[in-house]
């Protein structure tokens, strides 16, 4: 019988951040008020509170001028007590950050405490986007950095042997695969992306960037889009990685 790889399971990620992101219409209160009812809501999860101010840039013309004059707006931020997950609130998004991750199991227990608070705090949301995105930085201390043979599936890594010849001085090698179909897209950025740019690749790093998101979802329906967001990403990952990757994962069939 053959495996299904979405029923893989791994005991160690390389998953450096995971994030939700809700993009919607202004609400100005945001701005105005303080999210108390949000915190009460989520502080047993999120015990930790702080304002930001960002900064936006307001161009008015005036006597054939363009004037620039900065904006200074509220993003409200909780987060647990070790920093590794966060949630953030501005007046049009509201994001949820882990750099954390075990699984999606553990992840969305958070995501749904807060989404379901925040809507219910804010309603009605009419929401311009949902996004969610998985980073993946899989690097090792040692090896030839361009050389990715039974970890990374060859067909993201041709451009490396394309450029065979000229290996010694390559200092980013980056692809970019655009998926659209009715329910939603994907954003898939791959390859070395090299942290020390411009100088040669050095360290023996792959990028694996999931980021699936839909322009058309109502709130309720948040829950369900995030399943299928989730198994689409689970399925492309297993598409992307060979055998000794999962090995070194520690894969659990």
């Amino acid at each position: 019988m053959k495996e299904n790889k979405l029923d893989y399971q791994y005991r160690k990620n390389f998953i450096t951040e995971v994030i939700f992101r809700i993009d919607f219409f202004p609400i100005l209160i945001i701005n105005e008020k303080k999210p108390i009812n949000l915190q009460e809501d989520i502080r047993d999860l999120l015990p930790e509170f702080n304002e930001n101010k960002l900064i936006d840039i307001k161009a008015t013309i005036t006597d054939n001028q363009v004037i620039n004059e900065p904006e200074r707006r509220p993003e409200w931020r909780f987060s647990n007590i070790d920093k590794t997950i966060s949630a953030n609130l501005s007046f049009d998004n509201l994001n949820i950050v882990t750099k954390y991750y075990k699984n999606y199991e553990n992840f969305k227990d958070v995501l749904f405490k807060v989404t379901k608070s925040f809507y219910e705090n804010y309603k009605p949301v009419n929401i311009k986007r949902i996004g969610l995105r998985y980073i993946n930085k899989i690097n090792f201390k040692d090896g030839d950095p361009l050389d990715w043979e039974g970890y990374i599936n060859n067909n993201l890594t041709c451009q490396l042997k394309i450029f065979n010849e000229v290996e010694n001085s390559i200092s980013r090698s980056m692809g970019q695969i655009v998926l659209n179909n009715d329910q939603y897209n994907i954003i898939f950025n791959y390859g070395i992306y090299n942290p020390e740019f411009p100088a040669k690749v050095a360290r023996k790093e792959f990028i694996l960037d999931y980021d699936c998101y839909t322009n058309n979802c109502e709130f309720e329906g948040i829950e369900d889009i995030l399943v299928k967001f989730n198994l689409k990403i689970k399925e492309l990952f297993e598409d992307s990685i060979e055998e000794k990757l999962r090995e070194v994962m520690e894969i659990e069939r």
